[in-house]
């Protein structure tokens, strides 16, 4: 049984593929396998996938009809053999040193969860590190909670998945902040590695830059972390209020005309579940700049003005 098993969905990414899969394959720690789940691509990358298990005995390659990226890493975390569980999206790729570096810290600390940190890419000359783990006056769990949500910056152990019965909903977009507090709750423990490890990609027309009818979906999943985590109301809420200032912040960039109804029914929702968020104790520890995009995109008569600035 392998120590690592990482699993890389892959839909229609033939361009950025052969550099993921060579920083996968070159790594310097070697118990690991490599699980690609070609989540029905039509562009070419199945090809690239089979060429590269047929060269390397470690890539093990599946193909299955598109059900989403939820789906996709399901269907490896289901295939896969390993203790412990690494995510890597088939449009980033990571350092040669990312198994090695975390199977020391697995091994001097056996957590859970271990969190790393990452670089935001752009291209060769532009890239920057960010911190995997938020740096704000909390519990332990609290802070962790908080921290950016990807399921791509951390290691797991799998039995954190199969023992609570936790999976990536499928068929919703934000399925890392659907599943990461959830599994964040049943973690023991939690371990933190300052090393930036993981290259994430920015491109256009990323989910994450794209204003679309299914960025709607994160009220299910608000109400998902709502209905199935309890004992943390203030972090509930402030996830809430970053995750719709986001959404409403996307919004205003939009030329539809009932985009202000839209965005009042994230002031509706805090309005509703979290009455008292403006006390909230994690909200007077965001930067100032981040608190005052609340403040006018929680505002009735700001974020018309807002609005029409965006615009």
């Amino acid at each position: 049984m392998p120590k690592f098993s990482i699993i890389i969905p892959v839909y229609n990414v033939k361009d950025y593929l052969p550099e993921c899969l060579d920083s996968v394959v070159q790594q310097t720690f070697q118990d690991y396998e490599v699980l690609v789940v070609d989540d029905g691509s039509t562009d070419g990358s199945a090809k690239v996938i089979d060429q590269y298990a047929k060269k390397y005995d470690r890539i093990l390659a599946f193909h299955k009809k598109n059900g989403g990226l939820s789906d996709a890493r399901n269907y490896g975390l289901k295939k896969a053999k390993g203790e412990y569980i690494v995510f890597v999206d088939s449009d980033d790729f990571v350092s040669k040193e990312l198994l090695f570096q975390c199977d020391e810290v697995i091994h001097r600390e056996n957590p859970d969860i271990l969190y790393f940190d990452f670089y935001e890419y752009f291209h060769s000359s532009h890239f920057r590190v960010l911190s995997g783990v938020k740096q704000i006056c909390a519990t332990e769990k609290e802070r962790y909670m908080i921290s950016p949500p990807a399921a791509w910056n951390k290691v797991y152990k799998k039995s954190l998945f199969l023992d609570h019965d936790i999976w990536f909903p499928k068929g919703l977009w934000y399925e890392d902040l659907a599943t990461t507090p959830r599994l964040l709750v049943h973690a023991q423990k939690i371990s933190y590695l300052a090393e930036p490890l993981y290259y994430y990609r920015q491109r256009e027309g990323s989910i994450m830059n794209t204003v679309n009818v299914k960025m709607f979906q994160m009220y299910d999943v608000l109400e998902l972390l709502r209905k199935s985590i309890f004992g943390y109301d203030d972090v509930l809420c402030i996830l809430a209020l970053l995750n719709l200032t986001f959404l409403n912040r996307t919004l205003s960039m939009s030329k539809e005309r009932d985009i202000y109804q839209k965005q009042l029914q994230a002031i509706l929702y805090m309005q509703t579940y979290y009455p008292h968020w403006k006390k909230n104790k994690f909200l007077k520890q965001e930067h100032f700049l981040t608190r005052w995009h609340i403040r006018i995109l929680f505002s009735k008569h700001l974020i018309k003005i807002y609005n029409w600035v965006r615009r």
